[in-house]
């Protein structure tokens, strides 16, 4: 017996669960760390090169970002709002914008606002970026951390 497949689904992507701890908040902050939650070796948690290395992965990556803190922190309710992607060599992205041509898609946030939701193409450039997540804080929506990993595809 085979299992009919949904319609939406995407057999080609892989999903990465990041999870995101941030001990301490401030724009930027230093004070954060990410977990790779399914023990990929995809996720490099600390240090000065803390991010996501796909250069080993030839195919596009839903990156799931998951807060992991006790600081109340959420994501914004548009996925647009929650993380900013620029290419490394522009140094470090200080606004939610995209500027990469389409190589990364921001696809949504969990109802609970805990969860973020990237698509990453990874067309094999081999290129370097920086991605910075706008975290608010529970009691006014104000952002009050600011991480800023980068991203390596293939």
């Amino acid at each position: 017996m085979s299992i009919a497949m949904r319609p939406e689904a995407r057999p080609y992507w892989l999903i990465l669960n990041v999870g995101v701890k941030v001990n301490g908040p401030g724009v930027p902050t230093s004070d954060f760390e990410l977990i790779d939650t399914d023990g990929t070796g995809l996720v490099i948690p600390d240090g000065d090169h803390k991010g996501l290395k796909l250069s080993g992965v030839s195919q596009p990556v839903l990156v799931v970002f998951t807060l992991e803190d006790n600081l109340g922190l959420h994501f914004p309710p548009e996925p647009d709002d929650g993380i900013g992607i620029i290419r490394a060599a522009t140094g470090c992205p200080t606004t939610a914008s995209n500027a990469t041509a389409g190589m990364f898609d921001r696809k949504g946030v969990s109802k609970d606002q805990r969860r973020l939701a990237v698509l990453d193409q990874n067309p094999g450039s081999g290129h370097e970026y920086r991605f910075a997540l706008f975290l608010l804080d529970s009691v006014n929506g104000t952002v009050v951390a600011v991480c800023d990993p980068k991203i390596i595809n293939n």
